[in-house]
């Protein structure tokens, strides 16, 4: 039986965190990427872990909502591959850690991904190892570039943040830019991951609707909301090429 692992949120933005996740894990299906075999909304019992006292919701109902999912492989990246993460890393770990990600077959996949969910928060920490030609991804309660969006519409064309995957891809290639051989694999997913989120956006999006009514059963415009979601996706899929290859240094080459 394996091990569940619960992930408790600061109540301003328990809602937010907890919609990314689920928005996250959702599309990282439709892609492939191997994740948690289970994940759930659940209630927590203030008697069972006391939230903080300005908690509102959880004084008002006697409970609170978390995220759990089974856990998935053994250790993460950060535990084999830096000795001191707390530190920021050695040049040489990071080197080491970036060469194993490029011998991942599912790396081009993640470096798509992460770039149009704007998942901010990539680190070596939440990259599973499952064994030597298998990795699993964990933590998406960072997305569209930020984790405390507001209620309004997010900002599809919101680049402030860095895809932590493309840089460990690029740093594979220090000093000089990947070639365009290299980086063919990268645009190619950006390419699948377009058609395979028009398939299931559908069904993504009247899940997150769902999950929306659950966590705020007053809220009168979860359709609205979880359309912005969904349309954040649709337009940075319009041009991810382009923004993946400006970042690789290939604006000029062809798909």
């Amino acid at each position: 039986m394996r091990d569940t692992y619960i992930k408790i949120f600061d109540h301003q933005d328990r809602v937010k965190e907890i919609l990314n996740e689920s928005f996250g894990h959702l599309c990282a299906n439709t892609v492939g990427l191997e994740q948690p075999e289970k994940v759930a909304l659940i209630k927590i019992s203030v008697d069972d872990y006391a939230p903080s006292a300005s908690d509102q919701y959880a004084s008002d109902n006697g409970f609170y909502y978390a995220w759990a999912s089974t856990t998935i492989g053994s250790e993460n990246l950060k535990k084999i591959y830096f000795k001191n993460p707390d530190n920021g890393g050695l040049p040489d770990e990071w080197k080491n850690y970036a060469d194993f990600l490029q011998s991942w077959e599912k790396f081009p996949c993640l470096i798509s991904l992460d770039d149009w969910i704007g998942n901010s928060d990539r680190n070596p920490g939440n990259i599973i190892f499952i064994n030597k030609n298998r990795l699993g991804i964990i933590d998406h309660g960072r997305l569209f570039g930020v984790h405390d969006w507001r209620y309004e519409p997010v900002d599809p064309n919101n680049d402030l943040w860095m895809n932590q995957a493309l840089e460990c891809f690029k740093i594979f290639y220090k000093p000089s830019f990947p070639n365009h051989i290299a980086c063919q694999p990268i645009f190619n997913e950006a390419i699948e991951h377009s058609s395979v989120f028009q398939i299931h956006k559908d069904m993504i999006e009247s899940q997150i609707v769902d999950i929306v009514k659950i966590l705020e059963p007053h809220h009168t415009s979860a359709e609205t909301l979880v359309s912005a979601f969904i349309n954040y996706c649709l337009e940075r899929l319009k041009t991810i090429n382009i923004r993946l290859r400006t970042q690789l240094g290939h604006l000029g080459a062809t798909v």
